[in-house]
């Protein structure tokens, strides 16, 4: 798979290092992958970055996959292009979530035939949080045996 990767704070060095090829802006983003996942936090600067001209600027059949927060997506604009058919989604976050376990969805993304959401608690398991732990201690002993900060974000 190529991945393509646009980040304000990555230098198009470190992320080539890693393998993947730098997108200049979000809109060239949207053009060129068929498959977008969002990872970010929320501050000023990405509230609604994923919006109506980059929703619209994706390709046909591609799939937005957001797991950050939801305001990071403009959900009438989201709404918009899913009601059209033009994408996929897959959403952990969105506007009208169920803040416990057992709630129900009854928002405008239920019955679309494109979208797959599910509660944001992929990290709550029990199975999960063994991998996480797992992981931390593999990364820690690989920077203490070579100075290697592996799978550092920024």
């Amino acid at each position: 798979m190529d991945v393509s990767v646009y980040s304000n704070h990555s230098t198009s060095e470190s992320i080539e290092k890693e393998g993947f090829s730098k997108e200049e802006n979000l809109l060239g983003l949207a053009k060129s992958c068929d498959v977008i996942s969002v990872h970010c936090s929320l501050r000023d600067d990405t509230r609604g970055c994923i919006c109506e001209s980059f929703l619209n600027s994706m390709k046909e059949g591609s799939y937005l996959i957001n797991t950050s927060r939801k305001e990071v997506v403009d959900m009438g604009a989201l709404l918009n292009v899913l009601r059209s058919g033009k994408i996929f989604a897959g959403l952990d976050v969105f506007e009208g979530e169920c803040s416990t376990p057992e709630g129900l969805y009854d928002g405008e993304l239920r019955g679309l035939p494109n979208v797959y959401c599910t509660h944001h608690i992929g990290a709550s398991t029990s199975q999960a949080q063994a991998a996480v732990g797992e992981k931390v201690v593999s990364i820690i002993s690989e920077f203490l045996s070579s100075g290697n900060a592996v799978h550092r974000v920024n």
